[in-house]
């Protein structure tokens, strides 16, 4: 969060607090005077007159309010009822006249919420408040800003539906709403069309002191690969305006997330993003772009002038990277914690610290080389650049309907726009299920599907559920070519033709049904290009698919093991990279690559291969990899 008052920028985590000057560029890390904050998404909110912070968590148990003061750098719990909530990107504002924190919507539970939650800071109380006036549909992803004269609040975009359920699907909103906090009203003042490509907020906005505009993040959140920009909203019609550069973000993890901050008095806007990895670790990036921001016009033509002229940039990337351990454990991966004490932030004029050398005495000048060891490391030099080189032609996709199921789940219509977010989560599974059956079966019987999507739930309800959802099925994919969704004699059936590209197709033709490998030099080559990609439903995360991957996993990992064994030259590399994807603890692949560094006289290299795979199989197993580096890649007897 940031402090207008002090101008710092402070970033929390379980045992530390991290404050950022952005006049100064520096940052310094501080321990807490007092015991360890639980933390899982580190929401919070600052209080300029009292100058704190007020951490909370909104998931389920772990719900709390916490005050933290970085002055002492004590923090305490403070809520006196705890409420069992799951609210991810809910949306929220400050309201300091009131000193209350006012909360709206969320994820959780497979649910979408339009509620608002209140907490009172007088009370330590938490409580809901009913508003008048229009009723808001569920949804997360909500963002909200406090208008200047701190009376009224407003509330724009996001996405959910209005049953509130997630199996029902999704419905991406660009309406904006005001909240009268004096008469507890509210009143709706517009809803625009949706865009050529969908978009949620980040939660924050920054209101134009005229009160003519709102500042706001907008981005894909679909997109695992996604990029962020800002955008000035009228308040009066909805009219947008791109400003600026965009920020690259990876939203994989429903945690991730995004928030807005301006400076009045450096006059610069600060984008702060938090991406969670899928072991509990964290980053945290801080951005930060010029006042008054430009139209994505005027960037263009910046853009074209010469180079002396555009030696400054818009966006300029300000802080660290701060890594910091989440407090998710997964499955039996138990990592130590150390307790570190944070450097001392260097006079802003000093000169840095020399790095210390492993040896006291200085190194005797070395004698110059050799011609014979000049060629040797000209011919070393050459095999490297030729190793380094793919072992195979890149795989370039067609653009219109396009189903990719080899690493992140994509798909794109017929005029190739991205459609993945049609699929909600109930909606993809049942998509998959059927695909991959349509694929190497003849489709799913429809009372299979009954008993593996609707388990729990009676006769007479089910297959009203199974028609809604077949529905929502259909229509997300009535704007591709050559895909079909039938139902004969009983089975559900995808069937495609080849105006439409589906990678897992792709991979059952070269393969006969995962059943036998490629028998040419082509149909390895291809099948290599659809692996590189990465794992099969790599961001699926379904029981239901355990068996599917389960087979294409060991197809794919015993094909890579074939190819590295047949390959001696180049290649080798590549494959062996390829194969860590699929199988991280690879005892094929670590060998091959440390052979092949050996080979070449890069011992360092492969040192860095081993160590690299030497921690992960500690991590993973829990116990050192028994088997040392002088006896890595050594042919076999």
């Amino acid at each position: 969060m940031f402090s207008n008052s002090r101008q710092q920028a402070y970033i929390y985590n379980r045992d530390s607090l991290m404050v950022y000057d952005p006049y100064q560029h520096t940052a310094q890390g501080l321990p807490y005077d007092s015991p360890a904050l639980p933390i899982r998404l580190g929401m919070c909110f600052y209080d300029e007159p009292d100058s704190c912070i007020y951490a909370y968590e909104l998931n389920e148990a772990e719900t709390y309010m916490a005050r933290i003061d970085p002055d002492s750098r004590q923090w305490q719990r403070i809520d006196q009822d705890p409420i069992n909530l799951q609210m991810h990107h809910h949306g929220g504002v400050f309201d300091q006249k009131r000193k209350r924190i006012l909360l709206f919507g969320g994820y959780g539970n497979r649910s979408y919420y339009n509620s608002f939650i209140g907490y009172d800071l007088k009370t330590n109380d938490w409580d809901t408040i009913a508003f008048e006036g229009p009723s808001i549909p569920p949804r997360f992803f909500a963002a909200m800003a406090m208008a200047p004269d701190g009376q009224h609040a407003y509330l724009y975009g996001g996405k959910g539906n209005e049953a509130g359920d997630q199996s029902v699907g999704i419905r991406y909103y660009y309406d904006l709403y005001r909240l009268d906090f004096t008469s507890l009203r509210i009143e709706k003042l517009w809803e625009q069309e949706a865009p050529a490509e969908n978009h949620v907020p980040t939660r924050d906005m920054i209101p134009s002191p005229d009160g003519k505009w709102l500042y706001l993040l907008i981005y894909p959140e679909y997109k695992p690969r996604t990029y962020l920009r800002l955008h000035r909203l009228s308040i009066a019609d909805g009219r947008m305006e791109a400003l600026g550069d965009s920020i690259p973000m990876v939203s994989e993890e429903i945690a991730t997330n995004a928030n807005l901050y301006y400076s009045a008095r450096l006059h610069e806007f600060y984008c702060v993003i938090q991406e969670f990895g899928k072991y509990g670790d964290n980053e945290t990036r801080i951005y930060a772009l010029s006042a008054p921001p430009v139209t994505e016009a005027a960037v263009c033509r910046y853009a074209h002038q010469p180079a002396e002229k555009a030696s400054s940039r818009w966006w300029i990337a300000v802080a660290v990277v701060i890594l910091t351990v989440g407090i998710a454990i997964v499955g039996k991966r138990h990592r130590p914690r150390f307790k570190k004490t944070p450097a001392a932030v260097p006079p802003k004029n000093s000169a840095p610290s020399p790095v210390p050398s492993l040896q006291q005495t200085p190194p005797a000048e070395e004698p110059a080389p050799s011609s014979r060891q000049i060629r040797q490391q000209e011919t070393a030099n050459l095999e490297e650049k030729k190793s380094d080189s793919p072992a195979y032609t890149p795989l370039v996709l067609p653009t219109r309907n396009v189903l990719c199921l080899f690493g992140p789940f994509c798909a794109t219509d017929r005029q190739g726009r991205d459609i993945s977010h049609l699929f909600s989560p109930k909606i993809r599974h049942l998509f998959l299920y059927i695909l991959i059956n349509s694929v190497l079966k003849d489709g799913v019987l429809s009372a299979d599907l009954n008993v593996l999507f609707w388990p729990d739930k009676p006769e007479d309800k089910i297959k009203n559920l199974k028609n809604v959802h077949i529905n929502h099925l259909r229509k997300a994919l009535q704007d591709m070519d050559g895909i079909e969704l039938t139902h004969r004699q009983g089975y559900y059936c995808l069937e495609l033709s080849e105006a439409c590209y589906c990678d897992f197709l792709r991979l059952a033709t070269l393969t006969h049904k995962l059943t036998l490998l490629p028998d040419t030099p082509e149909a390895n080559n291809e099948l290599i290009q659809l692996l590189s990609r990465g794992r099969f439903l790599d961001t699926t995360r379904a029981e239901l698919f355990d068996y599917a991957k389960q087979q294409v996993e060991s197809f794919a990992i015993s094909f890579l093991e074939q190819q590295i064994g047949r390959q001696t030259g180049s290649p080798t590399l590549a494959l062996c990279k390829i194969l860590q994807t699929w199988d991280p603890l690879s005892e094929a692949a670590l060998n091959a690559a440390v052979a092949t560094y050996r080979r070449r006289n890069q011992y360092d290299k492969a040192l860095q291969t081993y160590a690299t795979f030497a921690t992960a199989y500690r991590q993973t197993m829990g116990e050192d990899y028994p088997v040392r580096f002088e006896e890595t890649g050594l042919p076999t007897a």
